[in-house]
């Protein structure tokens, strides 16, 4: 699927690009994640599947592909964002708002199924209601948990103890605000088709890397950009070509990579925190 979406939106760049970012994807930093059995797998094939059914205007199986990657993962429901920029950024009849308002649904459609759930198992008219039940104007489950069992909230994370996993998370999001900055300012860098629909991959990425830094366990940014944003993979790739990188910044890359992916086998398989 990755293979396909890069081929879509770089025709000119041959198969260089597409399978460099298919390799990249099976020794990534977070491979060991991939190859396990985990859940980002699962969803970066319905994701990147969606992304490929969106590019050629199959709108509606990439809102099925992008359902079932919110049913595996919960941050499966920021994929909304692919089918809400080109409503900004173009011309669109009340139709094609319609329709992608109907679709945005879809997509959303199994987390709001889980929390419809857990609202009606635990916050039935008792007595004996948790108290997140009447916490807010709309309680969630989901929330609940990640808040109570995880402590995941805004820098809620952000603790002396944690700045091992700040620096285990530290080049991903270097990599990403660099990213996005150079892709979002400088899209000349990009064939021009690709250039002008990367819109929604560049806020997508931006996006889930601010998550990873302020809200998240930090730890966990690796695997959630590997897994979920196909523009990681073109920016890595398109330094590591450029004659204009630096030769110091690809050795930390391929340094990176390499280090990240061959410890993360060893340390996640004997249960150490990893990524």
């Amino acid at each position: 699927a990755l293979y396909g979406l890069t081929a879509s939106l770089f025709p000119s760049s041959g198969e260089a690009l597409p399978f460099s970012a298919a390799l990249l994807f099976t020794v990534s930093p977070a491979a060991v994640f991939f190859s396990a059995v985990y859940t980002e797998s699962l969803f970066a094939l319905c994701s990147f599947s969606g992304l490929l059914l969106l590019e050629h205007r199959w709108s509606w199986l990439a809102s099925c592909a992008f359902a079932l990657a919110v049913a595996t993962r919960s941050n499966g429901v920021t994929l909304v964002v692919y089918l809400l920029v080109p409503l900004i950024t173009r011309r669109t009849s009340l139709g094609a708002i319609a329709q992608a308002c109907a679709q945005c649904l879809l997509i959303v459609t199994p987390h709001l199924a889980f929390e419809t759930y857990g609202y009606s198992k635990f916050c039935g008219a008792t007595a004996t209601n948790p108290g997140w039940c009447s916490a807010s104007l709309l309680p969630s489950t989901y929330a609940h948990v990640q808040r109570k069992f995880w402590d995941v909230g805004f820098l809620r994370y952000w603790h002396i103890r944690q700045i091992p996993n700040f620096l285990l998370a530290a080049p991903i999001l270097a990599l990403s605000f660099y990213g996005v900055r150079t892709l979002g300012l400088a899209p000349h860098k990009l064939s021009p088709p690709a250039a002008s629909s990367l819109a929604p991959y560049i806020l997508h990425w931006g996006f889930l890397a601010l998550v990873g830094l302020f809200m998240a366990h930090v730890q966990v940014t690796t695997r959630l950009l590997l897994a979920a944003c196909p523009a990681v993979y073109w920016y890595i790739v398109l330094l590591l070509a450029s004659p204009e990188t630096p030769a110091k910044t690809r050795t930390l890359l391929i340094l990176w990579i390499t280090v990240w992916a061959l410890a993360g086998i060893a340390l996640h398989a004997n249960f150490f925190p990893w990524t």
